[in-house]
This record gives structure tokens, sequence and C-alpha cells, in this order.
């Protein structure tokens, strides 16, 4: 009863962060393993964008992540 679809929107969110789970999901997708044309309502509700979407956005966050943690743990001042 405590299941919303902002929570499972959010968990989803978390979920395809992880990149082996974006690029799996978007390569099943692609190859026509998994069918969203017979989906339960919650599994429908976990999927609220296209697979690309979330493999494009874990891409990036995951680029502007490790570009500014370099960024930040690289800073050498009064390195000469």
């Amino acid at each position: 009863p405590d299941v919303t679809y902002e929570n499972v929107k959010f968990f989803s969110l978390i979920y395809f962060l992880n990149p082996l789970q974006a690029i799996r999901m978007f390569l099943e997708t692609g190859m026509g393993v998994y069918s969203f044309g017979h989906m339960s309502r919650l599994l429908e509700a976990f999927m609220w964008t296209k697979p690309v979407f979330f493999l494009f956005g874990n891409l990036l966050v995951w680029l502007i992540v490790s570009f500014a943690s370099a960024l930040l743990f690289n800073r050498k001042e009064g390195y000469e």
C-alpha cells in the first residue's frame, strides 16, 4: 500500500544509475528479449521512459561525475 508512482520512479532512477543494469535493459529491449507489450503494471511504472534514455542519461551522469571528481581531487595547489 505504500508503493506510489513517485516511489517507483525514484527507485528506477537509482536502479538504472548502475551502468550494468542500464546496459542490460538497453540490450535486452534492443534485441527483442523483453517485449513491453505484455508488461505488468509495476514493470510498466518501472519503465517510465525508454531504455535508451536510461542508458544515455547514465552515461552522461557518470561522465560528469568522473570529470568532476578528477578535477576536484587532482588539485595541485602549491605544487611547482
